[in-house]
């Protein structure tokens, strides 16, 4: 990655932002929303409002919520990123690389939108793009 471009390197920094912002969300709330972790590090059912052990369960939900909001403005730069990588593959008469800037859209919309399994797939697609 050395060599990366500017176009290559503002891909690679939007989504590794978006996967540590899946990564804090997860941490945070189960996958389906009904549990919430505590300071303790315990899983508590989101309809009881923590204590001094557990901390507040409005915190954890407002900050998960705002890595979720996060991780979909990183998608939205990601997109426009992948955009413009796939009208220069087809101005360059390069499908391939067409493509490819396709396959990051539906990837990372998967990763935004696809709950834990889709913030696992997302992190392991991107993390292997960045091999040699």
């Amino acid at each position: 990655m050395n060599d990366a471009s500017p176009i290559q390197l503002a891909d690679h920094s939007v989504n590794a932002a978006g996967i540590l912002a899946s990564a804090r969300e997860y941490s945070l709330l189960s996958g389906d929303g009904s549990r919430w972790r505590g300071l303790n590090g315990k899983w508590y059912s989101t309809s009881w409002a923590g204590n001094q052990f557990a901390g507040s369960r409005n915190l954890v939900l407002s900050t998960a919520r705002a890595a979720n909001v996060a991780g979909k403005i990183f998608f939205v730069g990601g997109a426009a990123v992948s955009t413009y990588q796939f009208v220069s593959a087809l101005a360059n008469n390069n499908p391939r690389a067409a493509s490819a800037a396709m396959i990051n859209i539906i990837v990372s919309g998967y990763g935004v939108w696809g709950g834990p399994p889709g913030a696992v797939f997302a992190a392991g697609y991107w993390l292997g793009t960045l091999g040699p």
